[in-house]
């Protein structure tokens, strides 16, 4: 869900940095000052999504409620005003990466079961 809510709210390559910057400038308080003291590199985040689910796991822990989120994600969204085309290419490239990796499996396997064949037939003639 939290790869969804990036999608929608942010342009195609957006840095988890510019990502924060934009959750801040559309964030309320408690959720602000949260968001102001959070660290990327000592909680170890590198992308938009990782972020969202870090806020979303952590809300009871730094004490702001959920809704926050999904408020400042909706502001964001309506901020931003993404076009759809631009949301469905940031999509797209997934499902054609599984492709390849499809195709490679069942290479894999028809080998694998070549080997198979050949290796039953060679103990047959012997």
């Amino acid at each position: 869900m939290s790869e969804i809510l990036v999608t929608i709210s942010s342009m195609p390559d957006t840095k988890v940095e510019q990502f924060l910057l934009d959750l801040i400038e559309q964030a309320e308080e408690p959720l602000l000052s949260a968001l102001k003291a959070l660290d990327l590199k000592k909680e170890n985040i590198k992308s938009p999504a990782e972020l969202l689910l870090f806020l979303l796991n952590n809300s009871d822990k730094v004490k702001y409620p959920e809704d926050l989120i999904y408020k400042a994600i909706a502001n964001l969204i309506i901020d931003k005003d993404i076009p759809v085309e631009t949301i469905k290419d940031q999509q797209m490239p997934e499902s054609k990466n599984l492709l390849w990796l499809l195709w490679l499996l069942i290479g894999a396997g028809l080998g694998f079961l070549f080997f198979i064949i050949w290796r039953r037939k060679k103990k047959e003639n012997k």
